[in-house]
């Protein structure tokens, strides 16, 4: 049984149906479902050795991110995904374990090396590594990578992400209007993107003429990394935060996940949101909308950065001239964990 049969049960071209199989082209998700439908029907096996020895190429990349249990990480995965499945390709997750355990010392180079002897098509970098030598080896072998919601420069490979320090200012900037001056950060200290938020933390309170308290950013550092971003992680921090700093009347929370564990914590203090303390998040999951008060938040375009990093990599696998960086907009989504105390 071969594709001209399946094209006439598809009610597709030849073409459409080798597009499907070979991931040359994207096709649209109608007749993408049609295409499969017909060669499910008709129990056709296509030879993907044989179309990857001829194309030269795997049809796989790699998708390096945090292990953690963060939404945010998991639906920018299911963007990714969602592309690739349309011009054939398969997603290959690797999940970066701690770095900072001897343990796992080596799990970025062991899944490099897989991706290396796989002869995957492409990498899509969601982990930020400490190792340089990580990056050059990805040189070595010219296999193509996008940097996805991370920001190493100098390393030659194009970047989609938000700009975190103009995100961090506004949302400061947002609380300082609001008549807060005595607001609190929790942090994580695993990536540099974390600095860059501080960054901008620190910039607009010295434009508002108040002066930087280091007292009042904790971070998130009880557990292994890929805990730090979490309910759990959240609910600590700002437990250390109640404990350790009076009259902070605003929290920034630089990941929605933490901040919904730091909601409990205030909670469980005999505190209510936003009337003793208003907490802004960063991120803008889903799940913001669904905490009570709702969570107000930097917004990221989650879908967008994956979407946007997987069409990047399949234009680079294909040869094509490619924009290097691409510098998002997110927005501030006003709910109702914030209050005016001016």
């Amino acid at each position: 049984m071969g594709i001209r049969k399946i094209a006439q049960i598809a009610g597709v071209s030849v073409s459409t149906v080798s597009r499907v199989l070979n991931g040359t082209k994207p096709v649209s998700d109608d007749l993408r479902e049609r295409v499969e439908q017909a060669i499910q029907d008709v129990g056709y096996v296509p030879d993907y050795v044989a179309r990857s020895m001829v194309l030269k190429k795997s049809f796989t990349v790699g998708v390096i991110m945090p292990n953690t249990s963060e939404l945010y990480h998991q639906a920018i995965f299911y963007s990714i995904e969602k592309v690739l499945d349309q011009y054939g390709y398969k997603a290959l997750l690797c999940l970066v374990k701690d770095p900072d355990d001897a343990q796992h010392q080596n799990n970025e180079s062991g899944y490099l090396e897989v991706l290396v002897k796989s002869r995957t098509d492409g990498i899509i970098m969601m982990h930020e590594s400490s190792r340089p030598e990580i990056y050059s080896r990805l040189h070595d072998n010219t296999i193509p990578m996008v940097q996805c919601n991370i920001d190493i420069r100098n390393i030659g490979y194009p970047q989609v992400r938000i700009d975190d320090f103009a995100a961090a200012y506004d949302g400061t900037s947002y609380l300082l209007g609001l008549g807060h001056t005595n607001i609190g950060v929790i942090s994580t200290v695993s990536y540099s993107m974390a600095e860059k938020r501080i960054g901008g933390y620190r910039k607009a309170l010295a434009d508002h003429g108040i002066q930087f308290d280091k007292h009042r950013i904790i971070y998130s550092e009880d557990g292994p990394a890929y805990t730090r971003v979490s309910f759990g992680a959240g609910k600590a921090a700002m437990r250390q935060l109640l404990d350790t700093t009076k009259g902070v009347t605003a929290v920034f929370v630089m990941s929605d996940e933490m901040a919904v564990g730091a909601f409990q914590a205030v909670r469980e203090a005999g505190l209510s949101i936003p009337h003793d303390i208003s907490i802004l998040g960063f991120d803008g999951i889903e799940l913001g909308a669904f905490t009570n008060p709702q969570l107000t938040s930097i917004e990221q375009p989650i879908g967008q950065l994956g979407t946007i990093a997987a069409k990047k990599l399949m234009a680079m696998i294909s040869g094509n001239t490619i924009e290097q960086d691409e510098i998002l907009r997110y927005q501030l989504r006003v709910r109702s964990s914030c209050r005016n105390i001016s």
